[in-house]
Order: structure tokens, then C-alpha cells, then sequence
């Protein structure tokens, strides 16, 4: 018998004391995903913020060297770099603004903060909100929770759909959209699906490892040395060896977060609009079409016999539309400057 790799871990970390819940590791690492998620928006959403004139003020001119503007200089020599002079110069006299009138002007970073802390609640929302529905309509039998509705909150009985996440993430940043309109009008609904692909990407790697410790989304029976004896199924499948696809899909996300942030870390301020977007939806999801291939059928609603899975068919409008924001939406936007509405 070859070498097999066996797991079977305690899904909860610890126990709420008197009301004696269980704390699964499935939703620690959901939530780390989440925590370190945010903070890679508040870094990239101050980036975003140094690409805009605050002042012009002349008065300030004569006073502005690199000596003088130590404050924040780790994050000004980055901006350094990557700014032309003029908006460099523009970003010195703000932050000295923000030093002499800490009363008046919200610093950068604390209004990079502020945004996040808002547009995080939205995201958190839809996505558990989408991501429950998803797994219920497209995975599960409808009738059941329509007679026992209750049962929709009760998640440590079912599963979170990755496809019903994203329709409620595009949701919740059309509503976060609405709310910033006055207040960030430059900041369009798809940048906003720019930004939020790189924390995306992160948190999907935490939410995959999740799934390995709950023993849950089981790929198919292998024979590779590196496959897994899960002895504990949620779902109750046989226990063979099988494909570890959760650590599969959990190593490429980290590929795609890497890349996407090295492409902002270098190129922020020359992005096309779509382009990060673009490239997270067509990677995330032509890499969840082709390693279907490899899973457990999950959804009760297609039937064995048919060619494809669930998730292949929920991916394919995703891929859709990672390449209309990848290819399209750039040129349409171009073509469209400098018209009269």
C-alpha cells in the first residue's frame, strides 16, 4: 500500500463557554482570510488616494524637501517611485497640510481606513448572505428550506457557495457604489471589482484551507502519492484516497493574489480600469472549470450522467465577464471620452 497521506482533524477549535458552541477552524480561517483581506484594501485604497491633487496651494512650495517631510516617509519613498514629480509634489504638500492641521484634514491613512471600514461591512454581508443562497438554490433541494426557512441560518448544516458569493459581492458594491457617489465619484463600480479581486483572491485561500480541515468539496479517487485519506467526509463519501483539490485551488489563489498585487504594487497609478478584475475572474474561475474535473459532483440539481458540474456551469458566465473587463471594458470606456452625455 503506497504512502498515503491521512487526515482526520477536530473541526471545532474551542468551545463558547456557557453557551457551550463550537468555534470551527473552518470559521477562523474565513475570518482570517477576511482580517488580512482588509488590510491589503487600506494599503491599496491609500495608493489610490496618493494619485489624487488634494492642493495646489504655492504657498506651501517653499517649504517642501525631502528633509522636511519625515513623517510617513516609508510610504512617501514608495510613492516616490511610482508618482510622476508633479503629483509627488502634490502628495508632500498634502501630508504637510495634514501635520499642521490634524484638526481639519482626515489623514491619508485614516481616510483610506474609513472607506475600507465601510465597504467592508457591505462585502461581508453579501458574501455570506450570497454565497448561503448560492449553496442552497444551485446545491442543495429548495423544498427543504422552504418548509423549515429557519434552517437557511443554520450554516454549520450545510455549505457557502463561491458563485452565490460573488453575486453578492457584485451587489453589495453596487449599493456600496450608490452610497459613494458624492463622495468618491471617480471611483467607479468597476474599480471597485478591481480592488476587490486582490483581497478576494487572499481570502479564498484561507476559505479553501477551511474546507481541507472540515473535510468537505472532496476531489475524486487518485492514486498520486500525494493523495489524501480523509476519514471524516462531511458529506459522507467513501473513504478512499482523493485528489487534495482544496490545497490545489488554495495554491493557485495565492498564485493569482501574488500576481495581482505585484501588478498594483508596480503599476497602480497607469491601470487600466478592468484590468485586475478582469484577470481575477478569468484565472479564479477558468482554474475552478478545469479542476471540477477532479471533484465530487455536489449539487443534487445536475444529474451524474451529465458532462459537467454545477461549478462549471456557474463558472462559465464568470469567465464571461472577466474577459469583457479584461479586453472590453478599457476600449468602450476610451472610446467613449470626451462626450457629451
Amino acid at each position: 500500500m503506497m504512502g498515503y497521506v491521512t487526515w482526520d482533524p477536530i473541526r471545532e477549535a474551542f468551545w463558547i463557554p456557557i453557551i457551550n458552541h463550537p468555534v470551527a477552524w473552518y470559521g477562523i480561517l474565513f475570518a482570517l482570510g477576511f482580517l488580512l483581506g482588509y488590510y491589503v484594501f487600506i494599503f491599496m485604497m491609500r495608493c489610490y488616494l496618493l494619485t489624487k491633487p488634494y492642493t495646489n496651494s504655492p504657498e506651501f512650495n517653499h517649504r517642501i524637501d525631502s528633509e522636511s517631510c519625515d513623517f510617513d516617509s516609508r510610504f512617501l519613498r514608495f510613492a516616490k517611485n511610482r508618482l510622476d514629480p508633479e503629483s509627488y509634489r502634490k502628495i508632500q504638500m498634502r501630508l504637510m497640510l495634514e501635520r499642521e492641521n490634524p484638526k481639519i484634514l482626515t489623514p491619508l491613512k485614516e481616510r483610506a481606513r474609513q472607506f475600507v471600514d465601510q465597504i467592508t461591512l457591505y462585502v461581508v454581508v453579501g458574501t455570506l448572505v450570497g454565497s448561503r443562497l448560492g449553496d442552497i438554490i444551485f446545491y442543495e433541494n429548495v423544498w427543504t428550506y422552504l418548509v423549515q426557512p429557519w434552517r437557511i441560518f443554520m450554516t454549520w448544516e450545510g455549505g457557502l457557495s463561491s458563485h452565490g458569493g460573488v453575486v453578492g459581492i457584485f451587489i453589495a458594491l453596487a449599493l456600496f457604489k450608490y452610497r459613494i457617489r458624492n463622495t468618491y465619484s471617480s471611483f467607479t463600480w468597476v474599480k471597485l471589482v478591481d480592488y476587490m479581486a486582490v483581497p478576494t483572491a487572499l481570502a479564498a485561500i484561507f476559505i479553501r484551507l477551511g474546507n481541507f480541515v472540515n473535510q468537505e468539496i472532496l476531489g475524486t479517487q487518485s492514486n498520486l502519492p500525494w493523495a489524501v485519506i480523509f476519514k471524516s467526509p462531511i458529506d459522507g463519501l467513501p473513504v478512499v484516497p482523493r485528489h487534495p483539490v482544496q490545497i490545489y485551488e488554495a495554491l493557485f489563489y495565492l498564485l493569482v493574489f501574488l500576481c495581482l498585487m505585484h501588478i498594483f504594487y508596480y503599476h497602480f497609478t497607469k491601470l487600466k480600469a478592468g484590468l485586475l478584475g478582469g484577470l481575477f475572474f478569468i484565472l479564479v474561475f477558468g482554474f475552478r472549470f478545469l479542476i471540477e474535473f477532479i471533484k465530487e459532483k455536489q449539487s443534487v440539481l445536475i444529474a451524474t450522467e451529465f458532462p459537467l458540474t454545477m461549478g462549471q456551469l456557474l463558472s462559465i458566465p464568470c469567465i464571461l465577464f472577466g474577459l469583457y473587463l479584461f479586453f472590453w471594458h478599457g476600449r468602450e470606456r476610451k472610446q467613449g471620452e470626451g462626450k457629451v452625455p
